[in-house]
């Protein structure tokens, strides 16, 4: 799942300048226009860091490992690599709400 399953471009490293920075915004405008808070709300209610690595668990087991159906040397379908982006990307949305969602409340 590196770079969001291929999804996200290899050029975005460290250090970030103003030019990387952009990048960076279009792609998260890109992210949360894809995947709205408002879509996300099931999810978003889960707060606790276990139910999260429990949702990551079951993702890696039935997306990223495709039900431990994939077999080293096997050459991935591109459905397959839709799939991951798809999900990828839409945790990398989650992941933003989540940490927007805790900053709000510690800087209360």
């Amino acid at each position: 799942w590196d770079s969001a399953a291929d999804s996200i471009p290899a050029s975005i490293r460290n250090p970030v300048d103003d030019k990387l920075f952009g990048k960076l915004q279009n792609l998260a405008v890109s992210i949360t226009d894809k995947f709205p808070r408002s879509k996300l709300q099931i999810e978003l209610s889960k707060t606790r860091a276990e139910d999260w690595v429990n949702e990551s668990i079951f993702l890696a087991k039935t997306v990223a490992y495709n039900n431990f159906e994939l077999h080293n040397g096997d050459i991935l379908s591109r459905e397959y690599e839709t799939k991951s982006q798809e999900v990828a990307l839409r945790q990398l949305a989650l992941a933003g709400y989540r940490l927007a969602d805790y900053l709000v409340e510690v800087l209360k």
